[in-house]
């Protein structure tokens, strides 16, 4: 018998417990079995079907592969050999329901075991070889899916590549058929593939202009629901472009359902390549390679390859922003984990590169910084006349991380701010603070100090008295310090948090360079406040400034108890006003002007003293006078040329004439 009617014991009436029945179904070679449940009608129990339930098998026995389980209430599922045989197993139980309070229950659920009946099931077969042949799908590329007419599955093993068929291609394909193609990438720690889908023949006629009654549909996005509109639908004999799909998986629908007549079909080739997953303009499709402009976009997003999962190992991604000739690009890294085993970014990094363009001179590339390790990094601007920024991505062939995601920005040229960039050449010291300093700094800043020393062997000594930059342990994304006292292109040093990384940092040479910069995602800090000093190791006989106590620096003299730290970290000499170094050239002239003082002032009072001295003994002359002229008696008055001799201690007179 080729067809008929298949039907579990007493239905439609109730089945009874503990059965167990088995169906064969069997052919010929070169014919397939297609069996459609026009209903089931049975215990569910759960969605694994754990009591009563039909089991359907793609072969001769119970040790061929599954098609599926069913149980429940269900209607009108169709189901194909994949040869010539199809077995199938009728089980119910006994004991079904036992538990003493019943689990709550939705009310959908409830109505369908008030619906099922334990009818059983019923069911159509056919055994012809008027079915699709498989032999179309490629043993080497594609897999039947089971239970199906004619769909397929193919996997990639890794940047594998192959070719897909339509049913009997050349000869022509048969009518109302419906065949689905899963083209599946690899998704896994270390691999994200896409597919790149080019066709090579191309005759699918269909009954309309609209492509209803014959055609082939694509999916992108790898969605099969009927209701998700195919990004691609083609018919007709026009070649159809290449295609690359968004996500791993590809699917691609064959039908002629409702065509009048067939075509030769359609034959493709695909390729499983490497998908990045990263958000822009791709600059080529061989590499790993994005552009973004300026004149496409202002701000945006972009990421290590296929972010937020791992990046694959041994991958180099190169990203290139383009500004206008007015314009900075500002990079802002929100996630960061770049794989740093050796503590020197040699495995994995990011190397940015800030570039110039000239009409006559070309274009020349500065390396502005080098990035690893699990910090996310402060941001990023390029240099004063440079509107391109590229980024290169490295990764070696061990260990890989998450990688990292950031924001890019165009962003006009300000005018220089006067307190914001600074070229400081007058040696001693100073202050530098952060613009509205101690209120919160501005968003969208880009500051640059740079200290040169005076004398020919001097160093330049940062402190940091008051610091306060928006973030922490976890990285400075918004906000950071970088600090250059080599004089490099590269920072030696980057920290925000309320307190820095080092107490105090000494210039390689002569020259000192600060950066301060905030994003426009910065939300702003009380700011920072770096006291600068130009330091030399002059020994102290010979320092013509002050000599501090514990770091031996020499500093300018009058940066002595200037309410700032000048010295260095753990010396606190110059703000000490007791500390008098003896052999301070200085301090000496100090102390002859206080000793020249103190005689100019003990001379002044010798003087006083015998002045009032001699004015005493003037008054007391004239006392005795007036007591003479009184004894003599009136108008008694000595003869010219005579002369009066005046004894203090006896108060006599006597008159010599």
């Amino acid at each position: 018998m080729s067809h008929g009617v298949l039907l579990s014991p007493t239905y439609p009436g109730m089945y009874p417990d503990n059965l167990s029945c088995f169906y064969k179904l069997k052919g010929v070679p070169g014919q397939r079995v297609r069996v459609t449940f026009q209903d089931i009608d049975m215990y569910s129990g759960g969605s694994h079907c754990p009591f009563d339930y039909i089991k359907v098998y793609d072969g001769y026995t119970i040790e061929a592969e599954v098609i599926g389980v069913y149980c429940g209430r269900l209607t009108d599922i169709t189901i194909y050999s994949t040869s010539e045989a199809l077995h199938m197993q009728f089980v119910t139980k006994s004991g079904r329901v036992t538990p003493t309070k019943k689990p709550y229950v939705p009310y959908w659920e409830k109505q369908l075991e008030h619906d099922t009946q334990r009818q059983g099931f019923k069911a159509e077969f056919e055994i012809s070889n008027k079915f699709v042949n498989l032999d179309f799908i490629g043993t080497a590329s594609g897999r039947h899916v089971v239970g199906t007419e004619c769909d397929q599955r193919i996997l990639s093993v890794g940047k594998s590549n192959g070719t897909i068929t339509s049913p009997g291609y050349p000869g022509g394909y048969p009518l109302n058929v419906t065949c689905y193609y899963y083209i599946d990438g690899l998704v896994n720690q270390e691999n994200l593939e896409k597919t790149r889908l080019t066709f090579e023949d191309f005759d699918v006629p269909s009954s309309n202009a609209l492509c209803q009654k014959g055609y082939v549909s694509v999916y992108l996005r790898g969605k099969d629901d009927r209701e998700v509109q195919a990004d691609s639908v083609f018919c007709g004999n026009t070649l159809p472009s290449d295609i690359a799909s968004f996500n791993p998986r590809l699917l691609l629908i064959f039908s002629s359902e409702g065509a009048l007549h067939a075509g030769r079909g359609f034959k493709a080739h695909f390729e499983f390549v490497t998908d990045y997953a990263i958000p822009g303009t791709p600059a080529t499709e061989e590499r790993c390679q994005f552009i973004y402009r300026s004149s496409s976009q202002k701000m945006g997003l972009f990421n290590s390859p296929r972010y937020p999962s791992y990046y694959p190992s041994s991958t180099n991604c190169v990203y290139e922003f383009i500004g206008l000739h007015q314009e900075q690009v500002r990079l802002t890294f929100l996630n960061f984990k770049v794989d740093d085993r050796t503590g020197n970014c040699t495995t994995d990094n990011l190397r940015v590169y800030s570039i110039r363009t000239s009409t006559h001179f070309g274009s020349s590339e500065e390396l502005v910084g080098v990035l690893c390790g699990s910090t996310v990094p402060g941001p990023i601007l390029s240099g004063h006349g440079a509107s391109i920024l590229k980024v290169v991505f490295h990764s070696d062939d061990i260990t890989v991380t998450n990688g990292f995601r950031a924001q890019y920005e165009f962003i006009e040229k300000k005018p220089i701010n006067k307190r914001c960039f600074m070229n400081l050449t007058t040696g001693g010291g100073g202050l530098i603070h952060t613009p509205n300093y101690p209120m919160r700094y501005p968003i969208n800043l880009s500051c640059e100090w740079h200290i040169y020393a005076k004398q020919p062997f001097a160093h330049i000594l940062l402190q940091f008295p008051t610091f306060s930059v928006e973030g922490g342990e976890s990285g400075c994304p918004h906000a950071v310090v970088k600090l250059y006292p080599d004089g490099l292109s590269l920072p030696t040093y980057q920290f925000c948090g309320t307190a820095p990384a080092l107490q105090h940092v000494v210039s390689h040479g002569r020259y000192m360079k600060i950066e301060f910069s905030s994003s426009s995602r910065a939300v702003g800090a009380k700011g920072f406040q770096i006291s600068w000093t130009e330091i030399t190791s002059t020994p102290e006989r010979l320092c013509k400034g002050f000599h501090c106590r514990t770091s031996g620096y020499c500093i300018a003299s009058y940066l002595k108890c200037n309410k700032l730290p000048n010295c260095g970290h753990g010396d606190n000499s110059d703000e000490d006003q007791t500390y008098m170094p003896y052999d301070d050239n200085g301090f000496l002239h100090i102390i002859l002007g206080v000793v020249a003082s103190i005689i100019l002032l003990i001379f002044i009072i010798f003087c006083i003293l015998h002045h009032r001295r001699k004015a005493h003994r003037r008054k007391h002359r004239k006392e005795i006078e007036v007591r003479y002229v009184t004894r003599a008696g009136g108008g008694m008055n000595p003869q010219p040329g005579s002369k009066l001799l005046l004894r203090e201690e006896t108060e006599k007179v006597s008159v010599v004439w």
